[in-house]
């Protein structure tokens, strides 16, 4: 049976260089405004509880990037070296879902929404825009589907749909 490669992290690269690069620039410009605040006058105590409350938000996301960053490395390794799972069948148990967040009694749904499905027995979820870089389109799944999985750990470093 031929397969048609529709995701593969080796051919795609990391995807979240543009929120790395503006974090970095951001936390990198914080940190100079304070510099040259506190150089320049003997600032407030407001205006120094404000800029570290920024720079522990954007040094945050920095961070959180920096490990997206690190899964991407090691998904792409795995991938390279040959040291991903492979399952190959047909999907079942396919089900769409909307991550939704309770506050003050309220439920709101979130913009996030995912898929999940089996093969052979492994079930696989993912959540569209994704931090990991693993497969997250969501609408190309289906019951039914022929595929061919590559994956590591809990992320699809390729996937394969038959013709």
């Amino acid at each position: 049976m031929s397969y048609k490669i529709i995701f593969d992290v080796t051919q795609i690269g990391f995807r979240h260089w543009i929120g790395l690069a503006v974090s970095v620039m951001f936390f990198i410009l914080i940190m100079g405004f304070m510099w040259y605040k506190r150089r320049a006058s003997n600032g407030s105590q407001r205006f120094t509880s404000l800029s570290l409350l920024l720079l522990f938000c954007s040094g945050f996301i920095v961070a959180l990037l920096l490990y997206s960053y690190q899964n991407y490395l090691s998904l792409e390794s795995a991938m390279r070296q040959s040291k991903c799972e492979v399952t190959e069948g047909i999907v079942s148990d396919f089900q769409r879902f909307t991550v939704t967040s309770v506050r003050v009694g309220k439920t709101i749904p979130r913009s996030s929404s995912g898929e999940s499905f089996v093969v052979n027995g492994r079930p696989f979820k993912y959540r569209e825009h994704s931090v990991w870089n693993g497969f997250d389109e969501l609408g190309i799944i289906h019951n039914g589907l022929q595929v061919r999985i590559y994956y590591f750990q809990n992320d699809i470093a390729r996937l394969e749909i038959a013709q």
